[in-house]
């Protein structure tokens, strides 16, 4: 393989596991740990790494179902390469799987479960309607209640967390659907089809507020954490201003994008309240 195939085929590779989508389960998981305890012993080192290869699966199988619609969007690695699409998926399932052993029951009980629900997910929700933008914000946001329960922590501070990731990550997963809303014209239906923009554009900020308000119930005396809180909350809006009026993929990728900053913006602000 020459160095351009090499080159080629691992940029393939990482659109395939949507690269760097895929490290914000990891963030938040690694946060939910975290959460429950500043040490940071191997069984932390184990716990991230069997969580990256977990989250790599649950991207790599979506990308494996979904092959047809990606091929559309441009990323035929998977329909090109079926076999070898799958064949990745369940080798880095295993993989987190076979890491988690060495965490604990808890652990390796966790990883299972995501693994099952991912799996379900890709096969079964993702071509129904509200149910699709649901289940993919509960799993990522469930990573945190997950982490936390892994060192023994699930207490109000947890869940709180783990619904405000719902609600900022629910609103970015509806504004996926207007980027793709003409890839996906066809092959299943999605919110765009349905609702008109202004009303999504009153959800999605509702979404959004509702996530920044709930940040506030949580108690810290660091300034850094209120800034980080302003920062979040203006990439929030900023997305939500940048929303477009009609069915415009490229105005939505420039909102997804600054929402997309605001969740990252945010798990910095979680490490500050912890």
């Amino acid at each position: 393989m020459t160095t351009n195939q090499s080159s080629h085929f691992m940029r393939s590779y990482l659109e395939f596991i949507r690269f760097p989508m895929f490290l914000v389960p990891v963030g938040v998981f690694v946060l939910g740990m975290l959460a429950g305890s500043f040490d940071v012993t191997p069984d932390f080192w184990v716990g991230m790494a069997s969580m990256i290869c977990i989250s790599m699966g649950i991207f790599a199988i979506n990308g494996y179902y979904d092959r047809h619609i990606d091929e559309r969007k441009g990323k035929p690695f998977a329909l090109r390469n079926p076999q070898k699409a799958l064949v990745i998926s369940l080798s880095v399932y295993g993989a987190g799987l076979c890491i988690a052993v060495f965490g604990g029951r808890p652990l390796f009980f966790v990883m299972v479960m995501f693994t099952i629900a991912s799996i379900v997910y890709s096969v079964y929700c993702t071509k129904l309607l509200f149910v699709k933008n649901g289940v993919a914000a509960g799993i990522s946001a469930l990573f945190f209640l997950a982490g936390g329960y892994v060192v023994g922590r699930t207490d109000a501070f947890v869940i709180i967390w783990t619904a405000i990731i719902f609600l900022a990550i629910c609103s970015m997963e509806i504004i996926k659907d207007i980027e793709d809303v003409e890839v996906d014209r066809g092959m299943r239906k999605t919110i765009p089809m349905v609702f008109s923009m202004a009303y999504i554009r009153r959800i999605i900020l509702m979404l959004m507020l509702s996530a920044s308000a709930l940040v506030l119930t949580v108690r810290t005396e660091r300034t850094a954490f209120y800034l980080f809180w302003l920062l979040t909350t203006a990439a929030f809006l900023l997305g939500w201003r940048l929303l477009p009026q009609t069915l415009d993929s490229a105005r939505a990728k420039l909102a997804r994008r600054s929402i997309y900053a605001g969740l990252w913006l945010g798990l910095v602000l979680i490490s500050f309240s912890l």
